[in-house]
């Protein structure tokens, strides 16, 4: 008998076979996730935003989690979110409103394709339904 021959083990006739098998389907994104997964400004804006919070509580990006992401049309030139004793111009901007979450704490940005300003939930002012568009899968290409 050759050296080969020694290593094999026969296998029992009545032992079956087990077939492991994985679905071939991506893992189901959550709808922030499949929006930056798709649209490199809403990805690029979100990095902004991380980077900003990391900077200031001295932690690594990754840290910084990403709870959610909508497109949205804010309504005023502060992007429904202003200062005290500023003054905003009524007009649509689109743009984004990322939610993140570094710690226990949640940070708010409202962004349009320029900017990324760190929004307090006291002033958020949130636009209607009819302003902004539901992005769903169906509704994605």
């Amino acid at each position: 008998m050759s050296r080969r021959q020694h290593r094999r083990r026969p296998r029992p006739l009545d032992c079956p076979r087990l077939r492991i098998s994985s679905p071939r389907t991506r893992p189901r994104l959550l709808p922030g996730e499949a929006l930056i997964a798709q649209d490199p400004v809403a990805a690029s804006l979100v990095g902004i935003a991380q980077r900003e919070i990391a900077q200031e509580l001295d932690l690594p990006q990754q840290r910084v989690q990403l709870v959610e992401v909508l497109a949205v049309t804010w309504t005023d030139s502060a992007l429904n979110c202003p200062l005290p004793e500023q003054t905003a111009t009524p007009m649509e901007v689109g743009g984004y409103r990322i939610l993140l979450e570094a710690g226990e704490r949640e940070y708010v940005f409202h962004t349009d394709f320029d900017r990324v300003v760190r929004c307090d939930p006291a002033n958020e002012a949130l636009p209607t339904a009819e302003n902004t568009p539901e992005i769903t899968p169906e509704t994605t290409p």
